[in-house]
C-alpha cells in the first residue's frame, strides 16, 4: 500500500486498504498476509499472532509479518514456510493507468 505524500492524512490509505480487504473477501480468500507497520495495520484487524507459526522466505522483521483472517479460524492450523502457489495476476496497462 502506497499513498502519494500530498494525499497522506486525508484518508486515502485507509480507503485503499478497506477496498483491498473487501475485494479479497469477495474473491473468496480466507486471509490476507502482509509485511507492514503493525500499528497502522492493526486498525484494520491485522495481527502478528496469526502469523506466529508461519515463516516467510528471506529476511523479514517478524513484528511486521501480519495477517487478517477473512474467514474465522482460517489460519488456525497454518504452519511452515510460505511459497507461491499460483500465477501472479497483472492488470492490463490501460487498467493500471486508470487505477493510479
Amino acid at each position: 500500500l502506497a499513498v502519494a505524500e500530498e494525499r497522506r492524512c486525508d484518508g486515502a490509505g485507509g480507503a485503499l486498504m478497506r477496498a483491498a480487504i473487501e475485494r479479497a473477501a469477495a474473491a473468496g480468500h480466507g486471509a490476507i498476509l502482509l509485511v507492514g507497520d503493525a500499528p497502522y495495520y492493526a486498525r484494520f484487524g491485522f495481527a502478528r499472532r496469526l502469523t506466529e507459526k508461519l515463516h516467510m522466505p528471506g529476511p523479514v522483521e517478524l513484528d511486521r509479518f501480519l495477517a487478517l483472517e477473512l474467514r474465522e479460524g482460517w489460519l488456525a492450523n497454518a504452519h511452515g514456510r510460505l511459497r507461491a502457489t499460483g500465477a501472479r495476476e497483472t492488470a492490463a496497462p490501460a487498467q493500471r493507468r486508470k487505477a493510479a
